[in-house]
C-alpha cells in the first residue's frame, strides 16, 4: 500500500514538473523570440542596450539545420507572436523591428537576431 503511494506521488510529481526536452526555448534577452530546434545560442554573442528611442539586442546562434529550414521555421513562427513581414528577413512589431541573419556554412546556420527600434 504505502509502495503505491509512493508510487503515485513520484508519477504525479513527474508529470507535473515538465521536462526540458521538447519544450519550447527561447532567446535571452528577447522574451518570446523563440529559438529553433536544433540551433544553439552562441555563448558571449548577446549584446543589449537600453535607450529612449527602445532596446538594441542582438545574439547569434548556430546549428547543424538548413538555412532554408531556419528561414521556412521562423517565417511561420513570427507571425503568430504579432511579427509582421516588413521585408524579406524583416519583422515588425508594436514600435520594435527584428532582423534576421541567415547564413549557411559547411552544413551549420548560422543566425544573427538584431532587435532595435523601429525608425
Amino acid at each position: 500500500m504505502i509502495r503505491n503511494i509512493v508510487f503515485a506521488i513520484l508519477l504525479t510529481s513527474f508529470f507535473c514538473t515538465g521536462h526540458a526536452e521538447g519544450q519550447q526555448k527561447f532567446i535571452d534577452g528577447v522574451g518570446d523570440l523563440p529559438l529553433m530546434e536544433g540551433l544553439q545560442v552562441l555563448e558571449g554573442t548577446l549584446s543589449q542596450v537600453d535607450s529612449p528611442e527602445g532596446r538594441v539586442v542582438v545574439v547569434e546562434a548556430a546549428g547543424y539545420v538548413p538555412a532554408a529550414k531556419v528561414k521556412e521555421f521562423y517565417q511561420g513562427v513570427l507571425g503568430n507572436l504579432g511579427w509582421q513581414c516588413a521585408a524579406e528577413n524583416c519583422f515588425e512589431r508594436d514600435r520594435e523591428k527584428l532582423s534576421l541573419t541567415i547564413s549557411e556554412e559547411g552544413g551549420e546556420s548560422f543566425v544573427t537576431f538584431t532587435l532595435s527600434p523601429k525608425s
